[in-house]
């Protein structure tokens, strides 16, 4: 969505509450049927957002539509060009072993 408010491609790129060309740019929109309303909801920039990480800004300067195109016809791209795969890789390698407590849901 954000692109698509950028002046000429080349307006704030920031992962933050943006006011643009249309107004507020929030990172998501979310509703409820039952209140009938909307929740605006912004983050704070993330060194591997797949959006607007600085790696993805760059690449998308250089590169242009063939980064696009790379992005959108491998589905592992933009988490390798990012550092979410080596990070989800490490969190694996990790080899936590949680215990889960299931007395206390089977007690309820």
């Amino acid at each position: 969505i954000a692109l698509l408010h950028h002046r000429a491609a080349g307006g704030d790129t920031e992962c933050a509450d943006a006011e643009g060309e249309l107004g507020s740019i929030p990172h998501q929109l979310r509703g409820s049927l039952r209140r009938f309303d909307l929740l605006r909801i912004t983050g704070n920039a993330y060194a591997r957002c797949t959006a607007c990480s600085d790696v993805v800004v760059r690449l998308y300067r250089e590169r242009g539509w063939d980064f696009v195109f790379d992005a959108l016809n491998m589905p592992a791209y933009l988490e390798e060009v990012t550092g979410l795969a080596k990070m989800k890789a490490d969190a694996e390698a990790l080899d936590v072993d949680f215990e889960w407590d299931d007395e206390s849901d089977e007690e309820e």
